[in-house]
């Protein structure tokens, strides 16, 4: 099935404040989301890499410039894996964010510059509309054993990150990173996904309803 579930307008209290101002890209390079931030455990997340994206694209698919980031959310396990991230934040930003599910066991993070599962292939994509856009991996490398796609379960911390976890852990790093590059929160949050990234939203908005 294909889910795309809005979240309420008003959001919730945040966990940590936000930068007392806007942060540039290069900035958003050098930053760390304390444990403190992420609702369920882990040992807290680091950015490990950020690019300054011109515009381009051609219409309909155009988009704005963005800052890309990749990101760590590190284990409590350390025998588990890290969630791996990226998060794409538009230099003129709608004040919206989308986080984009997987597919099948996950293992690899969603294309989140492009379309959502299903979407309108007329019309701009979520950043290119000015959506700060993210997604992760759920926990786990699909790459890691190819022939046995489920073999990452066999570590307890890595089977609940996929099972839902992960979503949670994703979201609220994703937002503590917002808040540092904007100065504020999303007024509005949106998940969307397609095959296990339509379990995936129904898990967020039964779970964390006022995320």
């Amino acid at each position: 099935g294909v889910a795309f579930v809005p979240q309420p307008s008003v959001p919730a209290p945040a966990p940590a404040p936000a930068a007392a101002t806007p942060l540039n890209c290069e900035q958003m390079a050098k930053l760390s989301v304390p444990a403190s931030a992420i609702a369920l455990a882990t040992g807290g997340a680091k950015v490990t890499a950020a690019t300054l994206v011109p515009a381009g694209g051609k219409a309909p698919k155009s988009h704005g410039e963005y800052c890309q980031l990749s990101a760590e959310i590190a284990p409590v396990d350390p025998a588990a894996p890290p969630i791996k991230l990226t998060l794409l934040l538009p230099t003129e930003w709608n004040r919206k964010a989308m986080m984009y599910g997987g597919g099948g066991y996950d293992g690899s993070i969603p294309v989140v510059a492009g379309n959502v599962p299903a979407g309108p292939v007329d019309a701009l994509d979520p950043v290119g509309r000015g959506y700060a856009v993210f997604g992760s991996d759920s926990g786990h490398d699909a790459t890691t054993d190819p022939a046995n796609l489920g073999a990452f379960a066999l570590n307890t911390e890595a089977l609940r990150n996929f099972s839902f976890e992960a979503l949670k852990k994703t979201r609220d790093a994703a937002v503590f990173l917002i808040e540092q590059r904007y100065a504020q929160r999303p007024q509005r949050s949106y998940f969307a996904g397609g095959s296990s990234g339509g379990r995936e939203a129904l898990a967020v908005v039964q779970k964390w309803p006022t995320d």
